[in-house]
Order: structure tokens, then C-alpha cells, then sequence
């Protein structure tokens, strides 16, 4: 059985350390590059469809990159983007590598999926997540980018229940 571990962010520049000190720490696992930008879902049904077509197993999804109190923006896809690439990203990525997390659990193994949360959750907007703006800046007096962490903190909580 053949085992690798791929790590994946939008760019490469930012895990070549990475890379290297888990090549250097006595692992005999490949580590391989999988690029995938969090903040424009085309590019995670690419990241998703590229790993799909290289390994018939996955034991582990590990949800943990993201961006903290941002400046107001939006995604390639128009959603706000601390909610965009601290949420929708990873559960498109999520819902398209279920499949292959299950067929690997079939085989015996035990699998894992695991989505970071942080305790910013707790700054969510009052009343929660308000779904009916999330395509907009959400611009708030005071805080916004914080209070926009809080909310894509709140919907990994959420989503991984």
C-alpha cells in the first residue's frame, strides 16, 4: 500500500519549507504539491479532480488554512472572503473527496476528516451567520474583519457537526 502526503495552498512558494522539513524529518513518505486556492471554488474542483485522478485511497482531509481579520474583499465567486475561503472552500473540497473517503473506510481503514475551528468563533455577528449577505463586503462599524472570522469559524463548527 502506498502512502503520500500532499499539502496544498494557492501558491507553492509558501509550503516549500514545509515540504522540505517534513522530507527531513526521517519520514520515507513522498510529500507532494497540490495546488488549491481556498478563495475561488474553480480551483478547488481542480485541486479536488487532480488528487481524484492520482490516489485510489485518502485516510485523512485536513481543513486548516484560511485567513484571519482580512480587509473587506470578496472570492473569485462573489461571497465575502474570510466566509468564502475559511468555509466554502474546504466544504467543496470536502463534499467532492467524500466519495473517495468512504471508499477508502470500505477497504477497512480508518478514516479521518478534520475541519479547524478557533476560539474567534465566539465573535460571530450577533444572531449568527447572516446567509441572506454573505455575497456582499459585510462591512461592521467596528471589527468587521474579526466579526467575518468569527462567522466562517462559526459555519466550520457547524458544518463539521
Amino acid at each position: 500500500m502506498s502512502r503520500r502526503t500532499s499539502i496544498s495552498a494557492a501558491a507553492r512558494p509558501g509550503v516549500e519549507t514545509v515540504m522540505e522539513q517534513i522530507r527531513q524529518s526521517g519520514s520515507t513518505t513522498p510529500v507532494t504539491f497540490l495546488q488549491c486556492d481556498l478563495a475561488d471554488l474553480s480551483s478547488v474542483q481542480r485541486a479536488a479532480e487532480a488528487f481524484l485522478a492520482q490516489d485510489s485511497c485518502l485516510d485523512v482531509l485536513m481543513c486548516n488554512a484560511g485567513i484571519m481579520a482580512h480587509p473587506a474583499g470578496l472570492t473569485a465567486d462573489g461571497y465575502e472572503i474570510q466566509f468564502g475561503t475559511n468555509h466554502l472552500g474546504h466544504a467543496l473540497l470536502i463534499h467532492k473527496l467524500l466519495p473517495r473517503l468512504e471508499a477508502t473506510a470500505a477497504k477497512g481503514r480508518d478514516v479521518r476528516v478534520i475541519t479547524l475551528t478557533s476560539f474567534g468563533l465566539r465573535g460571530h455577528p450577533p444572531g449568527g451567520i447572516p446567509f441572506s449577505n454573505l455575497r456582499t463586503t459585510q462591512e461592521y462599524p467596528v471589527l468587521a474583519g474579526w466579526i467575518c472570522y468569527g462567522q466562517s469559524k462559526l459555519a466550520n463548527l457547524l458544518y463539521a457537526r
